[in-house]
């Protein structure tokens, strides 16, 4: 385990004052002058330990010197969160947030211990908000004493969730949203595991597959991601190790002539274009008469799903949404649009395309098939 040492030294820990409920709880003290307070969630991985904060009781905080600004340290379920406090104004907070990253950043390269937090500061949720209505029609008991009804009727600003980075107005009344708005936890019961175990003798010839045991290593890690963006593209990694051993029909059988007139009027061109770039040439065009990885992840699926490619508009539109899927992921990883952040919907759409994918590899090794689908 890789432990994060305590150079700005943690000098005490006190139990948080604010009013924890099921209902969420005061984010901001909703009153006084203009201040800010950069808030940012750091959930260190299994595999490090911050020094000072171990003893933290769910709830505790404790406060700290960061880099000569005034934090507090709060337990949470699986996470820490950072308050660094007491800011002018929204533009020194947010330089301040881009200096902790980059610290955060350069502390997990330079000692193996991870430590994640939110790579985008989110907007608070204000009129647009569909938690609006929560939030303002809580019972009286729930708000700090002094967030009385306004005379336009309104008892908050705005709304968070407990994982977002963001930079609260200490100055308005924000509503932080309890646990259960926030990241996904799914429960898993005794029976369910029961269940499950009850069916692996179906497939216990693939427990030891080299395939089955990668795939799950990127399953694992896909389905611990706090970024939608990374959990996406690993769940594509996931479907890329289950379906390369996957067979596909010849189709490029008929171009198999095109391709050598192609590979013909290349060479043709080698007293007049470099050799490297006639050789890149060629590669791509022998990649033509090959399934890439967007074609077995295709059959892969349409297998899963009980479908061939010929089996009318369900497949068509399976095949659609795995092409919608690939090109995702390749923009999220390829094309510089990793800003665009998949929905929590897609994501488990695309688990549970996963989820299909693997059962039927799991049935393709228990039955000793070693190239499914051609």
């Amino acid at each position: 385990m890789n432990c994060v040492g305590d150079g700005n030294r943690i000098m005490r820990r006190r139990s948080v004052e604010k009013k924890y409920s099921v209902m969420g709880w005061a984010a901001t003290k909703g009153s006084g002058p203009p201040r800010y307070t950069l808030r940012v969630p750091v959930w260190p991985a299994d595999n490090a330990c911050v020094l000072s904060l171990e003893g933290l009781s769910l709830g505790d905080t404790t406060p700290a010197d960061v880099a000569g600004q005034m934090t507090s340290i709060e337990k949470r379920e699986h996470f820490f969160i950072f308050k660094m406090l007491d800011f002018p104004a929204i533009e020194s907070a947010k330089a301040m947030y881009m200096q902790l990253a980059i610290g955060l950043i350069r502390l997990s390269a330079a000692t193996g211990a991870a430590l994640q937090f939110q790579s985008l500061l989110a907007d608070i949720a204000r009129d647009g908000d569909p938690n609006l209505a929560f939030r303002e029609q809580l019972h009286d008991s729930e708000y700090p004493s002094d967030w009385t009804t306004r005379a336009d009727g309104t008892r908050t600003d705005g709304g968070i969730f407990a994982w977002d980075a963001c930079i609260l107005p200490e100055h308005e009344r924000i509503w932080e949203y309890p646990a259960s708005f926030a990241k996904p936890s799914p429960s898993i019961s005794l029976s369910q595991l029961s269940k499950y175990v009850a069916d692996a003798p179906a497939f216990e010839a693939a427990a030891e597959h080299q395939s089955i045991r990668l795939a799950a290593q990127a399953l694992w890690v896909a389905c611990a991601q706090i970024d939608r963006r990374v959990k996406y593209v690993l769940l594509v990694t996931t479907l890329e190790i289950l379906a390369e051993n996957e067979g596909t029909s010849n189709w490029a059988a008929p171009l198999t002539q095109t391709v050598a007139e192609i590979h013909a009027i290349v060479q043709s061109k080698a007293t007049s274009v470099p050799n490297e770039i006639l050789q890149k040439f060629s590669r791509k065009i022998d990649e033509i008469g090959r399934p890439a990885m967007a074609d077995k992840i295709r059959s892969l699926v349409l297998r899963a799903y009980g479908f061939t490619v010929n089996d009318g508009p369900k497949a068509r539109d399976l095949i659609k949404e795995v092409n919608g899927i690939m090109g995702r992921r390749g923009a999220l990883v390829h094309g510089g649009k990793f800003l665009t952040i998949p929905s929590a919907d897609e994501n488990e759409r695309l688990r549970a395309i996963v989820a299909a994918a693997l059962d039927q590899r799991l049935q393709d090794v228990g039955a000793g098939v070693s190239s499914p689908g051609a």
